[in-house]
């Protein structure tokens, strides 16, 4: 009765045990698959900042290109108002000669007129007056006249130039204004350009600053997500630990797989030869929910030559249990399931006359009689 009720506190804190650390297990998925949320959220938060930066780089060159060409314009336009002030120079110049060449020319005219006043006793202005001719007077006259025509053409031709050079100071003058405003207003653009684009790279050093925050937020959570597969791993060994004592004592407790007819036994030589059964067969209508004799984890879950549907189920440290010829599988490979927990539903697959379940259990991959495990039928 000791041996008994030790035993059966052993059990119980086992199923305790096993309880907390499923509990555990359940609780380090849930927040496994936070951690996985989360990941997926920073990665593409990443992924958003890193196309902001690569836009806001564009946008950064794309300025960096438009002050370039006003840069290279104003230049230009350097040039082009340094020639014209050259051409203005060199047209001062020549307007300063020609300028200075009438003076003299006036000068000489005005001394040659008194001169000759003076030297002719006005011979020419009594011309000019109408005084009777005197011997030769008309050659003095032709001579004057032609001293006239030839400095008033001269005069005219310096009054035409200086005209020109008027005009052309007028149009170097209204083009170096232009000029002018021109390079100002594109002064103007570039000092905006330049704006912006402090701006922007103002703007892609706080996205860089984001992108590292984000990147060492992402490094954080797949830190976490690598410590807690390590936990759920740690926890899988311990349930499976804890699975196996808790089997392993568990020798003529466990329930039915199914409930129906026991139509083949353990030991039983088979009707196709001199094999004999590693398991029992129950046989029960297709359709009905085959459950789980202990907790464990699905290892198989699939097709299986003559075992038709196959599922087998590692309750660790070695013990299997194996359910075949089902109609259809409720649970996949990997997933951990409890006791009692519906697995299959009973069919007639794998060349099956009538329909029922095939059950095994193995430890360390030898067959032991079922029945012995399961409890006595009522």
């Amino acid at each position: 009765m000791a041996r008994q009720a030790l035993l059966s506190l052993l059990l119980g804190l086992s199923a305790l045990a096993f309880a907390a650390e499923e509990g555990a297990t359940e609780l380090s998925r849930r927040e496994l698959a936070r951690l996985e949320a989360s990941i997926e959220r920073a990665k593409e938060a990443v992924a958003d900042l890193d196309l902001t930066k690569q836009a806001q780089l564009q946008e950064v060159e794309q300025q960096e290109q438009q002050i370039l060409e006003i840069r290279r314009r104003v230049a230009s336009l350097a040039v082009e108002a340094g020639n014209s002030g050259e051409t203005l120079r060199s047209l001062g110049s020549e307007r300063k000669r020609l300028e200075t060449e009438q003076k003299a020319q006036q000068q000489w005219l005005t001394q040659y007129v008194l001169g000759a006043w003076r030297n002719g006793s006005g011979e020419f202005f009594k011309l000019l007056l109408g005084q009777p001719h005197t011997a030769g007077s008309a050659r003095v006259l032709r001579y004057y006249r032609y001293l006239a025509a030839a400095r008033q053409s001269r005069l005219d031709s310096h009054q035409q130039l200086l005209a020109e050079l008027a005009a052309t100071r007028v149009r170097i003058e209204e083009t170096s204004g232009t000029l002018g405003r021109q390079q100002e207003e594109l002064l103007a653009q570039e000092a905006v350009l330049r704006e912006q684009q402090s701006k922007r790279k103002a703007m892609l050093t706080q996205v860089e600053e984001q992108l590292q925050r984000e990147g060492r937020q992402l490094n954080n959570l797949e830190q976490q997500r690598i410590e807690r597969q390590l936990l759920l791993e740690e926890l899988r060994q311990a349930q499976a630990a804890a699975q196996s004592l808790q089997f392993a004592s568990a020798r003529g407790k466990l329930p039915w797989p199914v409930l129906g007819t026991l139509t083949a036994r353990f030991g039983e030589r088979h009707e196709l030869g001199d094999l004999t059964y590693e398991g029992i067969t129950i046989a029960a209508p297709q359709g009905t929910v085959v459950k789980a004799v202990h907790a464990g984890r699905v290892v198989f879950a699939d097709w299986f030559s003559n075992s038709g549907l196959l599922l087998i189920i590692d309750h660790g440290n070695g013990f299997m249990s194996l359910y075949a010829h089902n109609q259809e599988l409720l649970q996949k490979a990997g997933a951990s399931v409890a006791a009692g927990a519906a697995i299959a539903k009973v069919g007639d697959t794998g060349g099956q006359q009538q329909s029922g379940l095939y059950f095994e259990i193995r430890h360390e991959g030898a067959a032991e009689n079922p029945v012995s495990w399961l409890k006595p039928a009522q």
